[in-house]
This record gives structure tokens, C-alpha cells and sequence, in this order.
């Protein structure tokens, strides 16, 4: 608890450091006091450690103090045509008709020749029309990470919608106008730093290989999970993941570097031998570059943190924590940017984690009940119904942890809270590692041979399609979350600090959860009859869908002509008596047609035996 303590005071200096407006001369002077301090309280016989924790807070104020500089204002008037000229500082992404990129601006020209800038504080989101020269020479989304460019356009402020603090959001990552170009000049490809382009590079490859392995909207979804690209998500997916209370599964946190973290640490063990710690460098460089071929986003990084002081305590042979990890990981995110506090999904991040661990005792409690019943003699189907109760609960637990403890800031930021959303998660988490493994697996397998790749493809797309299904089958309902006001969510979060880092709380917990466990195991242990009839209707049911399926995806001897709605133009699928397959048109864009194509096509048949273009 010692690093817990610490790092509590070191975010309480920089929260207060971002809401009040202190002189450095007296926080220095503060900062000073504290030794004398300190060793006034060991002369008397006391503790130190009050002294301390005063000086790390007063250290993390004078660290926010020091530099908090306001950048210069890059929108002055909303709607106003403006030359930019600046460096791609992201991954560009392809939306529809234009490429999305944040531009690092260097200069801005108003009207009133050009005026520098600093280019790492002043950011704009721009939406731009490639250049017929590079869409001559390059495929989408045909700018590159480090070009740099010149800009002519509509620059805007962003605004809120739905309840979202969109400007808020956009100026923790100091991007602070929204620019809508159709001029655009690439000057030059030699920014940027170098190694970064290669992992973009990587990224947009691993991409590919996903989009040839798996139809559209699985192919989409698995990048958002595996490479946080989420411009390719249909937008009712998106939809239905923010109403159902479901959009932090697509988000890469934690989980994602756990799941790639218990594989890897295993196989370096398997070939290098544990005898010394040596092994472990391998997992802490699969996650750094699983972060990195990402996008190393807030969260990415926030998971990679953690991930890597799980390791250093797994290599010193120190009892292993979530709260030691999360802690640290939560003063190097404050120590490097101060500002990355203020943002809601850091917050939400942070709190779900915290959540989970305060029901890791409930978590310990249900294995050790389940590892004491299936210890003792009984038939095989007595076991597995003990630990698929235990599973049951478990996905239960962290769902409710995560929800219970993220509760009132979902409902002061956003003003409304899902209802099913923790059944939703409770469903979905099961499937997530199967999800991200196969895609991994996709992705890589398709850039060394794309046959491999689609192999992959057709192991990863039954739990993406089954996520995409639960999302969407899910209630979208609705509580108003008006009643969640400042006080509430400060007296919520003070109360679960206090149950963690008071002496006591946790041994509550502990109690409170062999209570529980044992009487929740107890109460879901289904007889002998009942698991016999649900296995036989289990196996029933999945052989009379896979022949059913198999019937209906074959040809019925009949004409069938579909006509989709793709925007400019008419696109049909004609489908011949024989089950031959002919497209005619696919309208103006590839992503529009191959979305549309997704229902009438089988599963397992998602070929074309001919193109017709009109």
C-alpha cells in the first residue's frame, strides 16, 4: 500500500494543480518546509510519512504549475478559410470520400500572412481531399503518417453532441479546431520519426489482412479490438454499442494486453527455462510492440504500464497486485501529461480497474470454493457444473465491478445510464479472448500467405459475429443519469479509496466474499438429471443448426435479384438458379458495395463468379 499511497498523493497535487492557479515562489518555498518537517516529526518520535505525502503533492501542483502554458488559439473566428501548414502526427484513416488525420500546425494564415505556432500544442482534426497525384500513385487513405502538408480550407470548433464534451475531449489531446480541406499540397515525406511510420505501416498491412480474411463488418470490428482502427465501423455498430452501455469492449485496454501477456510469458518459459528471469524480456517486448503497432493511445499505453510492472514484481518475486500496477501507471500517465486526468475515458478506465480489484477477494473466494468441491470424489458432470457455476459467477462479478464502480461518472458525463449493459458484458467478455487470438492470428497468417489468412478468418469470425449479434439484439434502454452531480462522485470514488488503502477494508472484503461465494456456489449446482437433459438439448441443437444451415445456404432452383441503396448510383446481385453469383455495379465506393454484399451472401460461400460494370 505504500505505492498506493503515493501515488494518491501525487494525483491529488495535480488535480489540484489543474483547478486552481498557484505562484511557483510559495510552492517552492512549501516544497522546502516539508524536510525540516519531516525530520521534526522523527526527532518527536512520530512519522514521517505525512510529511512525505505533503511533498509529493505539493511536487506534482509545482509540476503542473510549471507547465501550464495555454497554447495560442488556432480558431478565432468559426467558419473561416484558412491556410495551414503543419505535419500528419497520426495514422490516417480513410472516411468515405476523405482522409482523417490530426495535423501538428506550424503555421496558420488567416488572410493576414502566415503566424508560427507551437505545432505540440497546437493540433487540428482535419478531414482533407487528397491530391490527384497521390491518388494516382497511392492507395487509400493515401496520406502517410509525417508528410507534411499544406492546407486550404474551413476551419471549425468542435461541439458538443449527445451529452459528449467533444471539445473537451479533442483539447486533451491538444487538437482545438476541426478543419475541412479539399486543397491540399503534400510539400515533402521526410517528417515524423521514422520507426513510428514503420509500425503505422505494419498497422495498415495487419489491416489488409483482416479486410481479405473476414467479411466487412467482422473484418471491421476486429481491427477496432486488435489495432484500435475504428474508421471502419459501420455506424449503426457504433450506435448500438453506445446505447447498450457495450463501446468500452472496443476500446484497447488492459484485458487486450492480459490476453496477449499469459501466452507469451508461458511460451518464453517453455523456451528459455524459468532458472533465470531472462525469459520475461520477451513478453515485455511483445507488449511494448503490440502498443505500438496500436497507436500507442492513452489507454495502450495505460495497459502497457501495468503489464510491465506486473513483470518487474514477477521478476524480484514480489506478491503480484492489480492496485501496485494501476497506481503506477496512473502517476507516469499524470507525470507525463497532467491534462490526460481530465479525460473521460482515462477516468472510466481507471475506476472499472479499480472496481475489478475490489472484487478480486469475491473472484478468490469462488475459485478456492470451486478447487475445494472439485476436489472431492464425485462424477465428472458434478465438476464441470461447479466450475461452470464458478464461471457464471466470476463473468458476473467482474461485470458488476466494473459497472458498479464506473456508475457515476457514465451518469454525470453522459447524463443517462444502459440498463443491460452489465449483461451485455457479462455475455461478451467470455468470447473476447477468442476474438482477439484469432484475429491475431488472421492478420498475420494473411501477410504470409493469404489462404492462411482466410483459415484464420473462419476460426475468428464466429465469436465477432456473435458479439456483433449480441450488441445488436441487446434492449437499448435507458435510465436518466441527471442525479449525478459533483458531490455524489466525489463522496462515491472517496468512499471506494477508503475501503482499498484503510486498514481493515480489504479483510471485509475478504470476509464478506467466502460468505457469498460459498452460498452462491451452493445455490447453482444443478442435479444429475437436469445437466443430462441440457447437455443432450446443447448437442441437439448445435447439430440441427449446423444442418439446417447447410440446407439453406445451398441453391433452391430459383432466381434471386437483390437491389441495394450504396449512395451515388445502383448496385444488384444476381444470384442464378445454380447458385451462381453475379455482381453488376458496385457504386462509388468499395467499402459501400462489400458492406452491402454481407447479408444476402452465405457464409460459406462469399464469392463472385462475375463483376459487370455498366
Amino acid at each position: 500500500m505504500t505505492l498506493v499511497l503515493l501515488v494518491a498523493a501525487w494525483l491529488a497535487g495535480v488535480l489540484l494543480g489543474l483547478y486552481i492557479d498557484a505562484d511557483l515562489l510559495p510552492l517552492l518555498l512549501l516544497l522546502l518546509a516539508a524536510l525540516p518537517l519531516g525530520l521534526l516529526l522523527r526527532i518527536v518520535g512520530r512519522s514521517a510519512w505525512p510529511a512525505v505525502l505533503v511533498g509529493i503533492a505539493l511536487l506534482a501542483l509545482l509540476r503542473v504549475e510549471a507547465t501550464d502554458t495555454p497554447p495560442a488559439p488556432l480558431v478565432t473566428r468559426d467558419g473561416q478559410v484558412v491556410t495551414l501548414r503543419g505535419r500528419i502526427v497520426s495514422d490516417p484513416e480513410a472516411t468515405a470520400r476523405k482522409a482523417k488525420f490530426v495535423l501538428a500546425v506550424a503555421a496558420i494564415d488567416r488572410g493576414d500572412g502566415w503566424q508560427p505556432l507551437r505545432s505540440d500544442r497546437s493540433g487540428s482534426l482535419v478531414y482533407a481531399d487528397p491530391p490527384a497525384s497521390l491518388v494516382s500513385t497511392w492507395e487509400a487513405p493515401y496520406f502517410r503518417y509525417g508528410d507534411n502538408l499544406l492546407l486550404r480550407g474551413v476551419l471549425r470548433e468542435p461541439e458538443p453532441f449527445g451529452g459528449f464534451d467533444y471539445p473537451a475531449y479533442l483539447a486533451n489531446q491538444d487538437i482545438h479546431g476541426i478543419l475541412w480541406s479539399r486543397q491540399a499540397e503534400l510539400v515533402s515525406r521526410e517528417g515524423g520519426i521514422r520507426w513510428r511510420g514503420w509500425m503505422f505501416e505494419l498497422r495498415g498491412r495487419l489491416a489488409a489482412s483482416l479486410e481479405d480474411a473476414l467479411p466487412p463488418s467482422e473484418s471491421a470490428l476486429a481491427e477496432a479490438l486488435l489495432l484500435g482502427v475504428r474508421g471502419r465501423l459501420p455506424p449503426e455498430v457504433v450506435v448500438d454499442f453506445r446505447n447498450t452501455g457495450t463501446s468500452h469492449l472496443l476500446a484497447i485496454s488492459g484485458l487486450n494486453v492480459a490476453i496477449l501477456l499469459v501466452p507469451a510469458v508461458a511460451a518464453a518459459g517453455w523456451w528459455l527455462g524459468r532458472r533465470r528471469q531472462i525469459y520475461l524480456l520477451l513478453p515485455l517486448a511483445s507488449i511494448w510492440f503490440y502498443a505500438l503497432v496500436s497507436g500507442l493511445s492513452v489507454s495502450v499505453a495505460r495497459a502497457a504500464i501495468m503489464g510491465s510492472v506486473y513483470l518487474a514484481a514477477l521478476a524480484v518475486g514480489r506478491p503480484r497486485s492489480v492496485l501496485p500496477a494501476l497506481a503506477l501507471s496512473a502517476a507516469v500517465m499524470a507525470a507525463i501529461d497532467p491534462g490526460a486526468l481530465r479525460q473521460v475515458s482515462l477516468q472510466l478506465s481507471f475506476t472499472a480497474v479499480a472496481g475489478i480489484a475490489l472484487a478480486m477477494p469475491l473472484q478468490a473466494r469462488i475459485r478456492e470454493a470451486v478447487t475445494r468441491s472439485s476436489g472431492v470424489s464425485g462424477a465428472w458432470w458434478q465438476q464441470w457444473s461447479r466450475f461452470l457455476a464458478s464461471w457464471v459467477l466470476i463473468a458476473l462479478v467482474v461485470s458488476a465491478a466494473a459497472t458498479l464502480a464506473t456508475l457515476p461518472l457514465v451518469a454525470f458525463n453522459f447524463h443517462q445510464i444502459p440498463l443491460f449493459g452489465i449483461f451485455a458484458t457479462m455475455l461478451a467478455l467470455p468470447m473476447l479472448p477468442f476474438m482477439l487470438l484469432g484475429s491475431l492470428l488472421a492478420a498475420v497468417g494473411g501477410l504470409i500467405a493469404p489462404s492462411l489468412g482466410q483459415f484464420f478468418g473462419w476460426l475468428a469470425w464466429p465469436p465477432l459475429s456473435y458479439l456483433l449479434g449480441l450488441v445488436s439484439l441487446t434492449p437499448e434502454t435507458t435510465v436518466s443519469g441527471a442525479w449525478a452531480g459533483p458531490p455524489l462522485v466525489w463522496a462515491w470514488y472517496l468512499l471506494l479509496a477508503g475501503v482499498l488503502i484503510l486498514p481493515g477494508g480489504v479483510s471485509y472484503l475478504k470476509g464478506l466474499s467466502s460468505r457469498l461465494a460459498v452460498r452462491s456456489l451452493g445455490a447453482l449446482q444443478p442435479s444429475s438429471v437436469t445437466l443430462s437433459l441440457l447437455g443432450l438439448f446443447l448437442i441437439l441443437t448445435v447439430a440441427a443448426i449446423l444442418l439446417w444451415v447447410q440446407v439453406f445456404s445451398g441453391p433452391d432452383g430459383k432466381l434471386h435479384v437483390y437491389f441495394f441503396d450504396v449512395g451515388q448510383g445502383d448496385s444488384i446481385l444476381i444470384v442464378t438458379p445454380t447458385g451462381r453469383q453475379v455482381l453488376v455495379d458496385g457504386g462509388p465506393e468499395a467499402e459501400s458495395a462489400t458492406r452491402a454484399l454481407a447479408g444476402p451472401l452465405s457464409p460459406w460461400d462469399r464469392s463472385l463468379d462475375m463483376v459487370v460494370l455498366t
